[in-house]
Formats: C-alpha cells, structure tokens, sequence
C-alpha cells in the first residue's frame, strides 16, 4: 500500500479584496482630478490613449498597455488627444509582496493575458452591480449573482498578476522607464512608430494594406495613427503607402523591362485601369504619358 504526503500549497499571490473592476468609456473631455487610497489599483487601456500621472511619474498609455498604482500613490487619469478612451480600471488589496515587482511598471499585455482580463470583466459584471451613492461608488453582490463568483474573480486576478510579475522578473516586454510626457520624447515615440509603418509598407510594396491591418499590426487606434502619421508626413498612412508604390511604378516603367500592365500586375492592383487612375493621381500623368516623358528626355539627352 502506497502512503502520500500532503504539501502545503504556498500562495505567493492572494487578492484579499476587490474595491472596483469597472470598464468605462471616456469621453473625449474626461479628466479625472486625481486620488489616492490604501490599495493597489491597475489601469488598462482597451481603446484610445490615457494620460496618467501616479507620483511624480507622467505618462501614456496606448491600447493594449496597462499601469499599476501602489498603495497611497496619488495618480490621475485624462482622455488623450481630445479623443475617447475605454479603460478597465480594478482596484485591490494584497499583502503579497511580490505584487511590489509591478510598482512603476507600464507593459503591454498579450492576447492571453487581454483574455484573461475580458474573462474577469465578464465574470465580475454577473456577480456585482455598480452602485452609486452621493459621491461613493462601490461594488454590490447581485442577488442572482452565480455560484462562487466572486473567488473566480479573485482567483483568474491572482493568475493574471503572477503572469505579470513573471514577465517583470524576466524582463519582457516591460517598460521599466515609464514613457515621460515631454516634447522630445513624445515626438521620438512619433517618428519612431511612423518609421516602422513606413518600413512595413517598403516590405509590402508588391502587396496591399489596409488600415485595419496596420492598426492590429502595431496595437494602434486608427485615430492615433492617422494623427501622428499626418503630423510626422503631412500624408494619411494609406496616401504615403501610394506614394511609395508610385515611386516604384515610376522606377519599373523606367527600367524599360516591363509593360504598363505587367507593372499594375506586379504592385498588385486589381486592374490596369485603376492603375492609371491612380498613377494620375499621385504624378500627374497617365502612365502612358509619363513613358511618353521619359522617352522624350532620353531622345533629347535632357
């Protein structure tokens, strides 16, 4: 007969209390003076841009990014860009201290960690109602609320959290210097996202792209995007993709090696005539003309 030992199974993170799990949209004119308490407090943003201050740290968060507030740090929340926002905000209470590993801590989150907070969202909205009160606002148990649902809750948030202090510890995709609103900063963060855009269209030139496709690619709004792309270029995202396909167009009918169609065929335009017509658009000449133009220069030697 076989004999077993028990172990006790250790606990390095234990939500002991939820204050708020609330998902709110923002309007573009939101800004939340500022508070402080006694309890941790992360802040997700689903949609849009935050600005955020917490202690003397100033910084933004962009869709699919999340901060955390230790214990009596004063923080502040805005709609950035004038601009709506959605955000999750919850709020708890924990003596673990390992949960201190992600104090000052901005990271971007991955799709299973974005699953498992739309897993707590779902799970909270079935076990407790928003109640407002003068100037409180507080969770209620739901009569109907289902079975256990508020250790589902605590539980799926332990998980989530340890996920996080692991990638801390490793040092994934974490941001140990928060972003600092400054003018320098914010116009490098600009460039420097444009610049990737602008790479990803060179390495597409043959395909197509859509905005979407950027917007999921980079963890973008496209509000966002077309902002900084139009400040950075003077051009939408998709325009100055044109653009450069043009500029190869041009190169290719240059080249001599190919024809009018095979050109349209191999920037993957649908067909010869929108081809043309966009060509038009963005040089001036048909694409006949502009071999026209050519050809004249080459006859003359100018």
């Amino acid at each position: 007969m076989w004999t077993y030992k028990l172990i006790n199974l250790r606990r390095d993170v234990e939500v002991m209390k939820i204050a708020t799990c609330f998902y709110m949209e923002y309007d573009k004119d939101f800004d939340f003076p500022g508070e402080a308490h006694d309890f941790w407090e992360l802040v997700y943003c689903d949609h849009g841009r935050l600005l955020i201050t917490g202690g003397d740290r100033h910084f933004v968060l962009s869709k699919g990014m999340i901060a955390f507030h230790k214990p009596m740090e004063y923080h502040t929340i805005a709609a950035a860009d004038s601009k709506p926002a959605n955000v999750l905000v919850i709020s708890f209470s924990t003596k673990s201290p390992m949960v201190n590993e992600l104090a000052e801590q901005v990271l971007t989150l991955d799709d299973i960690e974005r699953k498992i907070l739309s897993w707590i969202i779902s799970e909270s909205e079935l076990t407790w109602a928003i109640v407002k009160e003068g100037n409180r606002i507080f969770l209620k148990k739901k009569s109907d609320s289902p079975f256990s649902g508020t250790q589902i809750v605590a539980n799926l948030l332990e998980i989530f959290l340890i996920g996080l202090i692991r990638k801390c510890k490793l040092n994934t995709n974490a941001i140990s210097q928060p972003l600092h609103i400054t003018k320098v900063n914010v116009e490098n963060l600009h460039s420097d996202i444009v610049n990737k855009v602008i790479e990803y269209f060179r390495n597409n030139i043959f395909g197509n792209v859509s905005l979407d496709e950027l917007c999921t690619g980079f963890n973008i709004s496209k509000s966002y995007l077309e902002y900084i792309f139009h400040k950075e270029t003077g051009k939408s995202p998709l325009s100055y993709f044109g653009s450069i396909k043009m500029d190869k167009a041009k190169e290719l009918l240059r080249s001599g090696g190919m024809n009018i169609t095979q050109v349209s065929e191999m920037l993957g335009f649908t067909t010869v005539h929108y081809f043309s017509r966009r060509f038009k658009h963005f040089v001036g000449l048909s694409p006949s003309e502009y071999l026209t133009s050519i050809k004249a220069m080459q006859t003359t030697g100018k």
